[in-house]
């Protein structure tokens, strides 16, 4: 990736998102990453397609606002499941924004989510969240 493009920040804020967090923090976030990166190979989208924007906005997404509150909720969902269905979803966006020409942008992936959040599986568990407003610290 060329430093003029002004995508090559977003590799690197990938690559380190999270190495500040503590330890079990850390491995829920590289299940993440590998979770996006399994999907990306599945799919066989090329890694210039799905540009480091989308990447990475799917990275903090997925643990921020998914994987994270679903974990710390009063009841707290299973990881296995939580990971199983993320895997589902992130499939089923990655392949949606795929069905357009050209690169994968994280604009496109906020897009296609917002377009297809009645079809993904965390969207029920996510709305239990947001209801509760656990994320409030």
């Amino acid at each position: 990736m060329e430093d003029g493009d002004g995508l090559a920040e977003y590799v690197d804020l990938y690559d380190r998102y999270g190495e500040e967090f503590a330890e079990d923090e850390r491995r829920l976030v590289g299940r993440v990453r590998a979770l996006i990166e399994a999907t990306v190979s599945d799919l066989q989208l090329q890694s210039e397609r799905l540009r480091p924007d989308a990447r990475l906005f799917l990275l903090v997404n997925y643990y921020e606002l998914l994987v994270r509150p679903l974990r710390l909720r009063t009841s707290p969902m299973d990881e296995e499941e939580i990971f199983s269905r993320l895997r589902s979803d992130a499939t089923h966006t990655l392949a949606k924004a795929a069905e357009t020409t050209g690169e994968i942008s994280g604009h496109l992936v906020m897009s296609t989510v917002n377009t297809e959040w009645h079809e993904l599986q965390l969207g029920a568990e996510a709305r239990v969240v947001s209801e509760r407003r656990i994320w409030r610290r």
